[in-house]
């Protein structure tokens, strides 16, 4: 199981992908209309429109694993993760959420797809277990993405096609076994003390791993959107669903990609901060873990890296699986290495085993 196709293999992710693996495994990456820039000797390259069957079928065939960062996720999605398990082959996507696992139940047992396998969802579900899990019981459970950067134009389609399929909930949270409401911001510092101000978020992945391990409460903070940003999701909602014309979405996520490019001016970077109140013994202990990188598609390729990884290592059942599933953190030690991807933790038992820089407790 070494043919890994790349499907959008120009994108920021895909593109990622390719260079961590292609020393590796055997690549075959494809581009909708515009062959890349900079090609990899070692990398088959396909022009495939994955709006064709034909063509995406006959790609489809000549691998072992799909990995699927072409277009936006919830528009491709669900054709591209059919088609591929359906001719029997792996599928990966680095979003794909819950949207996506119930259009494909009816492949769980004779397929196998692994899904929310990226930063957001994805790397942010397998650091919130590598924390609990050094813990007895667990009691708090909170953490934050920051993307400091401008999304790619897909990428904002897709956020605000999340909000029509149910990614998430603002002004939710976890408490005590079930979903609560909290519509007040809360301003909080990242790793390098800036201020943002947050809204509580509930999401699929929050839910998962608070039913895993049973914490008091669990908590996603996302940063607040401007009203600006905000009123152009609105109206870019209203009308696709009027007219289901992906040009309405693509004009608005333009918009809002100027608007983020004048907020964040040169500043790029990435930041994962996670923290996990609970008790070893009868000691009660905070744990908290950062990742920084200069792009979100640097965490997500590690991630869809990883996964693509354990899937070929591991004997793997037929199933519909998320990245925290099938991938520990201390697996991605070499992946995250090659990635430059900085790690921050207050316990020493990371150092070793995730090369994670200890600071001093009190520090963030």
């Amino acid at each position: 199981m070494d043919n890994i196709g790349i499907l959008g293999s120009t994108g920021e992710i895909g593109k990622r992908v390719v260079e961590l693996l292609h020393k590796k495994f055997t690549i075959k990456a494809t581009y909708h209309q515009k062959s890349p820039s900079k090609m990899i000797d070692q990398v088959k390259y396909f022009q495939v429109d994955v709006e064709k069957k034909q063509e995406l079928q006959k790609f489809i065939e000549e691998c072992d694993i799909v990995v699927n960062c072409a277009g936006a996720s919830f528009l491709t999605s669900e054709t591209i993760a059919k088609a591929t398990l359906e001719a029997g082959v792996v599928y990966i996507d680095p979003f794909g959420a819950e949207s996506l696992e119930k259009k494909l139940i009816e492949y769980k047992d004779k397929g196998l797809a692994v899904l929310s396998s990226g930063c957001f969802p994805g790397m942010t579900g397998i650091l919130m277990c590598v924390l609990c899990e050094t813990l007895d019981k667990v009691n708090e459970i909170y953490g934050i993405h920051i993307d400091n950067q401008v999304p790619s134009l897909y990428g904002v389609v897709d956020f605000i096609l999340s909000g029509i399929k149910g990614f998430g909930e603002s002004g939710c949270y976890y408490y005590k076994g079930s979903k609560k409401r909290d519509k007040n911001y809360v301003e909080i510092r990242d790793y390098e003390n800036n201020e943002f101000m947050t809204q509580k978020y509930y999401t699929a992945e929050i839910d998962r791993i608070a039913k895993k391990y049973k914490p008091e409460s669990a908590i996603w903070y996302a940063p607040v959107l401007s009203d600006e940003i905000m009123h152009i999701m609105q109206k870019a909602v209203w009308s696709y669903m009027d007219s289901k014309e992906i040009e309405v979405l693509k004009q608005c996520a333009q918009q809002i990609r100027q608007i983020v490019s004048k907020e964040i001016g040169i500043k790029r970077n990435c930041e994962i901060n996670i923290t996990v109140i609970g008790y070893v013994q009868e000691e009660k202990k905070k744990k908290n873990i950062v990742l920084k990188a200069q792009n979100s598609s640097d965490i997500s390729a590690v991630v869809l890296c990883s996964v693509i990884e354990s899937i070929i290592n591991k004997k793997m059942k037929p199933g519909i699986y998320y990245a925290p599933d099938i991938v520990a953190f201390h697996e991605m030690k070499s992946i995250i290495a090659a990635s430059k991807i900085q790690v921050y933790c207050n316990d020493e038992i990371f150092k070793n085993e995730i090369g994670a820089e200890i600071y001093e407790e009190g520090y963030i």
